[in-house]
């Protein structure tokens, strides 16, 4: 039985991955608008979000990092957002691009997924999106969404902090680099 299962283990490491493998990459806005990629983090007595916001070059304007309050992913995921376009809006913004690795709430958001729930979320985030000449919400995959999942984790020094690039920690300036260069990651 041991044998068995060493040669199945052995099979599959050897046969062709069943998962369609591909490559994905960051995308880069059009001139003139600006992307927002936001991720949210839930940790065992915590719960955070991130958002880092572009250009059509692919270089950094600012971040955010905040607390949450500990519960459900998907609402931490639409606080994200709505952080974001806040802060958007303060810069005066006019047309923006956000991107969630968040399918589900890339959905609700676009009005393609119902979610009586978050009804209150949903109306202040469509509300804020009136407020924008143009703008489009959009799924990414986690692999291009990394800059965003790097600080929704990151610790804090207060419940909301805004990150200028100059004060990025290396880490997150390496991920935006790789992106801004088109690096291509593999998504299985």
């Amino acid at each position: 039985m041991v044998l068995l299962r060493n040669l199945n283990q052995i099979a599959n490491i050897l046969n062709p991955v069943s998962r369609s493998m591909r490559w994905c990459e960051w995308t880069k806005p059009e001139f003139g608008w600006t992307k927002l990629n936001t991720d949210g983090s839930l940790h065992r007595e915590t719960a955070s979000f991130g958002g880092l916001l572009r250009d059509y070059r692919g270089e950094p304007i600012c971040a955010f990092v905040s607390k949450a309050p500990q519960g459900d992913v998907f609402f931490v995921e639409l606080w994200a957002i709505w952080r974001g376009l806040v802060l958007c809006l303060g810069l005066g913004i006019k047309s923006i691009w956000v991107e969630s690795d968040s399918m589900s709430v890339v959905k609700t958001v676009n009005r393609k997924q119902l979610c009586p729930k978050a009804d209150s979320y949903l109306k202040q985030i469509w509300k804020l999106l009136k407020k924008f000449d143009k703008y489009r919400i959009s799924h990414s995959w986690r692999e291009t969404n990394r800059a965003a999942d790097h600080l929704a984790k990151m610790a804090l020094w207060g419940d909301d902090v805004v990150l200028w690039p100059v004060d990025f920690p290396p880490s997150l300036c390496s991920i935006i680099k790789d992106d801004a260069e088109g690096k291509k990651y593999l998504r299985r």
